[in-house]
């Protein structure tokens, strides 16, 4: 199964907009149903992470090869869910803008580093 963009942003577009309902509406709940919206959206957040989680782990391997060792073990850890530094988030970045500028990807693996890019800068909140 290959994530595209497409489906990454429709999945954007369906938590923010959700996000924007309940806090339009919140005054006009009780706090019962409230807590039930809040419910809903802790599991649309969970299947949202596993969704992500599951971006970060294909576009890893995509991008595994032995000729960059360096970026391998970054990407090796990525996929095993473990949680990077900040240093190493920030070198996994640099890394992969590094590999899309050298031109030697092809489109799926260009597409696959820029968001891999993409989610571990909102995944660690980098500023760049």
């Amino acid at each position: 199964m290959q994530i595209g963009a497409q489906e990454i942003m429709f999945g954007l577009a369906v938590l923010g907009g959700s996000l924007g309902v309940l806090g339009y509406f919140k005054k006009q709940y009780t706090p019962t149903e409230i807590a039930d919206i809040l419910k809903r959206v802790t599991v649309i957040e969970t299947k949202l992470d596993l969704y992500w989680n599951s971006v970060e782990r294909q576009m890893s391997q995509m991008l595994h090869s032995p000729h960059r060792p360096t970026l391998d073990v970054l990407l090796d850890k990525n996929a095993r869910d473990e949680r990077l530094t900040d240093d190493e988030a920030m070198s996994l970045v640099d890394l992969l803008q590094k590999l899309i500028d050298s031109k030697e990807l092809s489109g799926n693996e260009e597409a696959g580093a820029r968001m891999l890019i993409a989610v571990t800068i909102g995944k660690y909140a980098l500023q760049i």
